[in-house]
């Protein structure tokens, strides 16, 4: 062999080490690039995923709140209600208590007149006997 063969085939050695050196550096860089991309579909996903399980959380949230500004709304209709019930039991029982008294008081005038009456009667009997 003599040096010009040497040297092409030095030269065609060096070659196939560049373009393998070349190639391994092309795959080395997809499997970065996959690997990034990869990584980065994942943090894509599980942000999603947060994303909605955030919404989700709010949604339960904002339904709770409505059902306890609802159950609260309830709760305060029926204290109202049954306040409203107690004042007019109280007003019924005052009223029913003031008939009373006034009858009472009616009774009362009335067996005095009665009472101012027979003993008329009794005085004008006791006049007419004597």
């Amino acid at each position: 062999m003599d040096e010009y063969e040497r040297r092409a085939a030095a030269d065609a050695e060096q070659y196939h080490r560049m373009m393998r050196a070349m190639m391994e550096q092309k795959e080395r860089e997809e499997r970065e690039r996959r690997m990034y991309e990869e990584v980065e579909a994942r943090r894509m996903e599980e942000d999603m995923r947060r994303r909605e399980q955030e919404e989700v959380e709010a949604r339960r949230r904002m339904e709770e709140d409505m059902r306890r500004r609802e159950q609260e709304e309830v709760e305060a209709r029926r204290r109202m209600e049954e306040d409203m019930r107690r004042r007019e039991q109280e007003e019924d029982m005052w009223r029913r208590q003031q008939e009373e008294e006034r009858r009472y008081m009616e009774m009362e005038r009335m067996a005095a007149e009665h009472r101012m009456q027979m003993e008329l009667e009794a005085a004008r009997a006791r006049e007419r006997y004597r």
